[in-house]
Order: C-alpha cells, then structure tokens, then sequence
C-alpha cells in the first residue's frame, strides 16, 4: 500500500496539510469504494516523493498522533522514533472504553465521543480530526 491523501493537523485540528499524492509505482486499483480516490484527484496532485518531502519537514522532531498510525508511516514508507508517536489505537483509555484490544477509530470515536465518523466515502480529514478529538478527550 501506498498513500494516495494525506492529511496532517495540528493538536487543535487545523490543517498543516491535505493533499493527494500520485503514487510512484503503478495504480492497480483505487479502491474508491473504501478510499475515496477518484482519478480526478490525482490528475494535478504532486508526486508521492514530494508529499513525503513535506510530511517529513513537519513531522521531524514532533510527537505525532494517529490513530494505528503505524499503517499511515508504512504507506508514506517513513520511519519516526518510536518515543515520538503516539498511537490513540493502543491508549488504555480508549481500549478500556471501547472493549476491544484493536478498537478501530470509527468505533473508539463512537464509543467515547457519542460521534459518527466515517459514513461515506473515506476522508483523511475527517480522521484525522476524530483522531486529535479522540486524543484531546482524554489528555
């Protein structure tokens, strides 16, 4: 997997970036059932090679949240020290509210905000705001 949208915001939720990404290797399929990614969006985007450029000039030396933030640094093939992430899918908090070991952000956002997320199609702002909300809940 590689990204195809990226979006970063910072602790309150404004956006430090929200863009598509055209993937260097070949597309095989968008998925735009799950992803939301149609090929309108990536006719004008900047090359993944850029997009990663810029997520690594603004997460570099910052503690970032995310939710199994683990498959988005795998997908934008970056490596960040492990004691500046920060994973709201492994807080006891948030797997003690929601009842399971993996809660995923649909049900941990569900389960401790009483908010619906993620009805149509997918959209990496809207999870990455639930992820800051689901964050700034309990910290």
């Amino acid at each position: 997997m590689i990204a195809a949208q990226v979006t970063i915001t910072d602790f309150f939720g404004n956006i430090l970036l929200h863009t598509y990404a055209y993937p260097a290797s070949q597309i095989i399929s968008l998925n735009t059932q799950y992803s939301g990614i149609q090929n309108k969006h990536l006719e004008a985007c900047p090359p993944f090679s850029l997009v990663r450029r810029w997520v690594l000039d603004i997460i570099w030396n910052k503690i970032i949240v995310g939710h199994a933030i683990s498959n988005d640094l795998n997908a934008l093939k970056i490596c960040h020290p492990p004691n500046l992430v920060v994973d709201t899918q492994k807080l006891a908090p948030v797997k003690h509210a929601v009842g399971k070991f993996c809660p995923s952000l649909k049900d941990s956002v569900k389960c401790v905000l009483d908010r619906t997320i993620q009805t149509g199609s997918h959209s990496s702002y809207e999870d990455a705001l639930a992820t800051a909300d689901l964050f700034r809940f309990f910290y």
